[in-house]
């Protein structure tokens, strides 16, 4: 995929960031959904915020900064058990 987006950089650069950006949510949102523990989720987080840090510096497409929302405090286990 990264030598795709390479080459397509080249030409539209704010569809790269999009299709990074998408790839960053979906390996996030398949590692919460595949775990219990509240540690795994934390450590997803933590992987996911630093992961959104790294595109933000690079996406240079926008005109204003990207703000990234950090919710206080440690991430809770919100899923419900049914």
């Amino acid at each position: 995929m990264d030598e795709c987006l390479d080459v397509l950089s080249l030409s539209d650069q704010v569809l790269c960031a999009h299709v990074r950006l998408q790839y960053i949510l979906e390996k996030c949102e398949a590692q919460l959904s595949s775990t219990s523990s509240v540690t795994a989720v934390n450590v997803t987080h933590r992987v996911a915020k630093r992961q959104l840090a790294e595109w933000a510096s690079v996406a240079r497409t926008w005109n204003g900064t990207c703000q990234l929302f950090v919710p206080p405090g440690p991430v809770a286990d919100t899923r419900q058990t049914h």
